[in-house]
C-alpha cells in the first residue's frame, strides 16, 4: 500500500513542478519518496489557498496535521506516506505547522511594506520547505538549516519574480512599498503593466537577493551530504535560469509564466554534473 501512496504524491510532484520533480528524481528510492511526499503535503496546503481558497478547509488541514503530529492521524495516502518519512528520517514537525501559517498570510493578504516582512513570509512558505526537506538531504547541523532556509526562500523569491503578473490577477502584489518607494515605480505602474527602468531596477534588486542566496548555497555546497549535491546544485541552476529567461524576455513578466525549455534544462543538467566534477564534490 505505502508503494501505492508515494506514487500517488509522485504524480501530484510530476503535474505541478517539472523543474523540482527533475531535480530530485536522481535520489534513492527511499529519499525520492520522502521529497514526494513533502512535496504533496505543501501542493495540497497551497492548493486549498490559491485554487479553493477555503480556510476552513485550511483550518481543517491543520487540525489532520495536529492529528499526525500526536500520532492519530487519519488513514489517507499523504499522511501515510508522511508518516513512513517521519519513521525512517529524524524529522521535525515545526516546519510543516509553520508553513500552514504562511498559507493563512495568503487567505488573509496585507501587501508588504518592507523587505523584511516579504523575507519572513518568504521563510514561512518556503523556507520551512528547506527545512522539511534538510533531513532527507543532509544532516542538520546550524549552518546546514541556514542554507536550507535560504535556498528556500530564493526559490520563492524567483517564483515571485516570474508570477507578478498571475498574483496581480489574483489581486496580490508581493513586491514591498519599500522597493516602490525606492525605485519611483508606482501600484499604478504595475496594474498598468508598464515595464521601464525603475521596473526593471525594482525587479533586480530582488533578483539579487535571490541569487546572493543561491551563490551562499553553491559556496557551502559540501556541507551537504555527496549523495544530494547534485539535486541541489541543478535545482538552483533551474531557478536561477527561470530568471535569467526572463531578463531576455525584457523583464516582460506580463506574457504569462516564463519556463526554461527543454533543451535549455538539458544543458544545465551537464553544467551540474561538471559543476561537481571541476569541483571535487562527486
Amino acid at each position: 500500500m505505502i508503494r501505492d501512496d508515494y506514487k500517488k504524491c509522485e504524480e501530484i510532484i510530476k503535474k505541478n513542478s517539472t523543474t523540482f520533480y527533475k531535480s530530485f528524481k536522481n535520489l534513492s528510492e527511499s529519499k525520492r519518496n520522502a521529497v514526494y511526499a513533502i512535496y504533496a503535503f505543501c501542493r495540497i496546503a497551497d492548493d486549498i489557498v490559491d485554487v479553493e481558497k477555503d480556510a476552513n478547509k485550511l483550518n481543517d488541514f491543520y487540525q489532520e496535521l495536529e492529528l499526525f503530529k500526536n500520532n492519530k492521524e487519519i488513514d489517507t495516502y499523504l499522511w501515510r506516506s508522511l508518516r513512513d518519512v517521519f519513521n525512517n528520517y529524524k524529522m521535525d514537525i515545526k516546519p510543516f505547522l509553520e508553513m500552514i501559517e504562511g498559507q493563512r498570510y495568503d487567505l488573509n493578504f496585507k501587501e508588504f511594506k518592507t523587505i523584511e516582512e516579504l523575507d519572513k513570509y518568504c521563510y514561512l512558505v518556503a523556507g520551512t520547505v528547506g527545512l522539511m526537506l534538510l533531513p532527507i538531504i543532509s544532516n542538520s547541523s546550524d549552518k546546514t538549516k541556514i542554507s536550507a532556509i535560504n535556498l528556500g526562500k530564493a526559490m520563492q523569491y524567483t517564483n515571485i519574480l516570474r508570477d507578478i503578473d498571475n498574483d496581480l490577477n489574483r489581486g496580490r502584489i508581493y513586491l514591498p512599498l519599500e522597493l516602490f518607494n525606492k525605485y519611483n515605480y508606482t501600484k499604478e505602474d504595475l496594474s498598468k503593466k508598464i515595464i521601464n527602468k525603475d521596473f526593471i531596477l525594482l525587479w533586480e534588486d530582488l533578483a539579487e537577493k535571490a541569487e546572493t542566496l543561491y551563490k551562499d548555497v553553491l559556496d557551502n555546497i559540501n556541507i551537504y551530504d555527496e549523495y544530494a549535491r547534485f539535486a541541489i546544485i541543478l535545482s538552483i541552476n533551474y531557478y536561477q535560469a527561470i530568471l535569467n529567461e526572463i531578463r531576455k524576455n525584457n523583464y516582460n513578466v506580463f506574457k504569462g509564466k516564463i519556463y526554461v525549455n527543454k533543451v535549455k534544462k538539458l544543458k544545465l543538467f551537464m553544467q551540474s554534473k561538471y559543476f561537481l566534477y571541476k569541483g571535487g564534490l562527486l
